[in-house]
């Protein structure tokens, strides 16, 4: 009998039985074996091949990592390399540790020519990888990951120190896009407050204009006016003075706050002098202008305190309106009740009269009445 008749009969004999394994192997011991076999043998096989397969494209996907030029892709294969390592086997190790110390390097070497904007973002993204990476269920590889991750972060928050941002207007633009809870979030707000406090820098023109004209949270116009007032090298004072001093209030009043102001007091009394002459009716304008730091040391403690004496008789005044209205609303409320009382009592009085009238014409029909039955 054929080879292909036997296992027609088997499977008649498998249908027979309902497919139950005891009563196959009672029938066809031999046969039942041999397929049992056969099915053992084809699943190692099939599992050899998925086996070499996943092996395959683990040692692919380190080749692919090796030959990648572009710093998007290598932070991307390396972060499949991480997944895929958590089966791999020990020439996939062996490979992975080779290669681990030109991984970093190429990635390093493709971020040399950035701006400091984009340089400090890919550098970011690297060692977030590099921490990722130290996960590797590998000692010497994820030591050697979590090693150059520390030693990258150490040496950005260094050059982040360092760096001088006062002409990058796109590193300012860039440090008002960090979230807080960010790791860049602390040094890299620390450098903008530094450069914009106590600092002898000459801030661009263009981040200055940006800054006052594009309010955002945590950079607005009170950061400018912060440096206007605070900035500690002369020459640039005067730099900012020329540039500044114009018709805005706030920042002429926080220029004039730096003490460098000190040494040009006769321009700035006349317009202090002018600037007071022209907001003599409004208190609150007054008192903003006499409290900011050194008006009275420019225009005099005595006019300073004619100055309040000003704003306590305008706010006497208003108080006094306030007293007079309240006096003339009272008496035009009391008016109203006393009028309101005498349409009372004029009704009260002539409801009495319209009784008084109805009493005396029903006199005057009874008395008709009781005449007319006399007669």
């Amino acid at each position: 009998m054929d080879i292909m008749a036997k296992i027609q009969n088997y499977f008649e004999l498998c249908k027979e039985a309902n497919w139950n394994i005891v009563e196959i192997y009672q029938k066809a011991p031999v046969e039942t074996t041999t397929i049992l076999g056969v099915i053992v043998i084809l699943i190692i096989i099939i599992a050899m091949i998925n086996s070499s397969a996943k092996k395959s494209n683990r040692m692919n996907l380190l080749n692919r990592l090796d030959e990648a030029n572009n710093f998007e892709e290598i932070n991307k294969l390396l972060k499949e390399v991480i997944e895929v390592s958590k089966e791999a086997h020990n020439e996939f190790f062996t490979r992975l540790n080779d290669m681990k110390e030109s991984i970093v390097q190429k990635q390093l070497d493709l971020l040399v020519d950035l701006t400091p904007a984009n340089l400090i973002q890919k550098k970011n993204e690297l060692i977030k990888v590099l921490k990722e990476a130290g996960n590797i269920n590998n000692n010497e590889i994820s030591e050697f990951f979590n090693q150059k991750a520390n030693e990258l972060e150490e040496k950005l928050n260094e050059y982040i120190a360092n760096l001088d941002i006062s002409n990058d207007l796109e590193m300012v633009e860039y440090i008002e896009k960090i979230e807080e809870g960010c790791n860049l979030f602390e040094p890299l707000r620390e450098k903008f407050n530094s450069t914009f406090n106590n600092s002898p820098a000459l801030v661009s023109f263009e981040i200055i204009d940006y800054l006052l004209n594009n309010e955002k949270e945590g950079f607005d116009k009170i950061v400018v006016y912060n440096y206007f007032t605070t900035i500690i090298d002369e020459q640039n004072y005067k730099t900012l003075f020329n540039r500044y001093f114009k018709d805005d209030l706030d920042i002429n009043l926080a220029l004039i706050a730096n003490n460098f102001s000190l040494n040009n007091k006769f321009f700035l009394k006349e317009y202090l002098d002018e600037l007071i002459t022209n907001s003599w009716r409004e208190d609150e304008l007054l008192e903003k202008i006499n409290s900011s730091k050194n008006v009275a040391k420019i225009i005099g403690h005595d006019e300073s305190r004619k100055v309040i004496e000003r704003v306590d008789s305008l706010r006497s005044e208003d108080e006094n309106k306030k007293m007079l209205q309240d006096a003339l609303n009272l008496a035009k409320e009391a008016k109203e009740i006393a009028l309101e009382a005498k349409k009372i009592v004029i009704k009260e009085e002539n409801d009495t009269l319209d009784i008084e009238q109805n009493e005396e014409e029903k006199i005057e029909t009874d008395d008709k009445e009781k005449n007319g039955d006399k007669k």
